[in-house]
């Protein structure tokens, strides 16, 4: 009690600590409760005006942070911005991907439709992968399927899931799971060949199997 404002997502560190996105900061929690760091204070974080939109943990003192109009790479220990992806283009960076290293996807986010691309966060270079879909989009997440090298993309709109494969020479739907009864959509997380949908107005989460057929497996709550 007390020691959050807002908490909007949390995630695990390497070492065992938390690091938690609160009121548009972040802050590092012990298991015990202790805050061990918290970007308000001191932090060249702290001048930034916009709210966090999404975190990537690349270890213990190193994030991709996006915000609605950028991604930074930020390294802790020296409180210092790495490197800075702003584009005049962007319209609301709404969620991130890790792809390797400093390779990330964007979800850019409008209301009349919304695109995902691959773009080099070190010199601003857009890669070849990009997917434009209509309507807003929510999140995406990326993973590579047990005994395959390629990696899966997925991509969640209004009702509307997306497992695109990512190939630099051809990119195509590989997955594609839509239902009238998801309600407000908020998240999606790969969990091993799976993926997870969190149908926040249905308050459940749905399981969806990665294969071409993208058939429910399973439903929580």
């Amino acid at each position: 009690p007390g020691t959050f404002t807002f908490p909007t997502s949390a995630q695990v560190l390497p070492n065992g600590q938390y690091l938690v996105v609160d009121a548009g900061d972040l802050k590092v929690i012990r298991g015990d409760g202790v805050v061990v760091w918290d970007s308000s204070t001191g932090s060249v974080l702290r001048d930034k005006v916009f709210d966090i939109t999404s975190v990537i943990v690349i270890d213990d003192f190193t994030y991709l942070i996006a915000y609605p109009n950028e991604v930074i790479k930020y390294d802790r220990t020296t409180d210092s911005v790495l490197w800075t992806y702003a584009d005049v283009e962007i319209d609301y960076v709404e969620d991130i991907a890790l792809i390797e290293g400093d390779i990330f996807l964007v979800a850019d986010k409008s209301q009349s439709s919304s695109e995902i691309y691959s773009v080099n966060g070190r010199d601003g270079s857009r890669q070849l992968f990009s997917y434009t879909v209509a309507g807003s989009v929510f999140a995406v997440d990326t993973y590579e399927l047990q005994d395959e090298t390629d990696t899966y993309v997925a991509i969640l709109t209004d009702n509307h899931t997306t497992v695109t494969k990512l190939s630099y020479t051809n990119s195509y739907a590989y997955v594609s799971y839509s239902s009238s009864t998801l309600t407000n959509p908020r998240d999606i997380l790969f969990l091993n060949d799976d993926f997870l949908v969190a149908d926040s107005g249905n308050r459940r989460i749905v399981s969806v199997e990665c294969t071409p057929s993208g058939a429910p497996v399973a439903v929580i709550g």
